[in-house]
């Protein structure tokens, strides 16, 4: 593995910690959220801010997710609410709000087909809770695990995977919640969760530092398993991954204030990125550009934009 210098670019705006990224599917515009209470839209060209979007509680964002078709942004706050925005009209008006949570929405996703949403909560709640983002209804609840910290469909749309403080990611049925497997390889909570689109593996990390990667559930195989690879390039608990649209790397970051960009099919990571000086405390959250070339990071109120190296 090697450590790399590469162009950043930042974007200020926020007054208080960032807790969540998205970018859009169109790759136009990037989300971020947080404890000031806002979602803020920004123009990824250009580096302007386009749209700011408000807790009418006042409460803090922590999570956020695009529709498949890049026009919906659903949020999620520490008052309980899942907020539904219609971008392309910019109204800072929600057109949704979901109400099924007691509080801390600690994370949320959409369907790969966009007809879902599945959202989890953590302190106080502890439920995954599968809804229509256009009727706002409750489909079903998942309340077999204790405080969720992260979750993501299959790239099929067939399981949802949620991951919690008790150190367990559960893989269940979309259709219906039923049980298929459950992961037990994590000593402590898991932060981080995620499915690639393009190869289907899951990833998963959290307090004991480790990264963890799993051959997905198929009908063949109703018992995903572990890849015979755990990487443990960090020191410190990691609380964030997303992999590379493309499929060819995974980042991760966490407590350490560092970016690993790991190619985890290779024989070594792809790199480290020198995030220090612009990453002074952890790294809270991460996000690829839908052409894998770019990645953003957040830490306190600093947001940074990263063209990563394909080489």
């Amino acid at each position: 593995m090697h450590e790399q210098s590469v162009s950043c670019t930042r974007l200020e705006g926020h007054s208080d910690n960032i807790f969540a990224l998205a970018w859009s599917p169109k790759g136009d515009l990037l989300a971020s959220a947080g404890r000031d209470s806002t979602v803020r839209l920004w123009d990824i060209t250009t580096g302007t801010l386009q749209a700011t979007y408000h807790d009418p509680a006042s409460s803090c964002f922590l999570s956020l997710a695009w529709s498949p078709d890049g026009r919906y942004l659903a949020a999620g706050c520490t008052a309980g609410p899942v907020y539904l925005w219609d971008v392309p009209t910019r109204s800072e008006t929600p057109i949704l709000t979901y109400r099924g949570h007691r509080r801390f929405v600690r994370t949320v996703a959409w369907s790969p087909d966009g007809m879902s949403i599945a959202s989890g909560g953590d302190l106080g709640d502890s439920t995954v809770q599968i809804w229509s983002p256009t009727s706002g209804q409750t489909r079903y609840t998942y309340t077999a695990q204790y405080r969720i910290f992260a979750l993501d469909w299959s790239p099929d749309g067939e399981y949802i995977a949620s991951a919690s403080f008790d150190g367990t990611t559960h893989v269940w049925s979309a259709l219906g919640g039923e049980p298929v497997h459950i992961y037990q390889a994590h000593r402590s909570p898991i932060y981080a969760l995620d499915w690639s689109a393009r190869h289907g593996y899951l990833a998963s990390a959290g307090e004991d530092a480790t990264l963890h990667l799993w051959t997905p559930p198929s009908v063949n195989a109703p018992e995903p398993s572990q890849v015979p690879q755990i990487l443990d390039l960090h020191t410190r608990p990691i609380k964030a991954l997303r992999w590379s649209p493309d499929g060819t790397c995974l980042a991760s970051a966490g407590h350490d204030a560092l970016v690993y960009v790991h190619s985890p099919f290779a024989s070594e990571p792809r790199t480290t990125l020198r995030t220090l000086g612009m990453h002074r405390v952890w790294i809270r959250a991460l996000a690829w550009s839908p052409d894998s070339a770019c990645l953003a990071s957040c830490s306190a109120s600093t947001l940074c934009i990263w063209r990563v190296p394909h080489s």
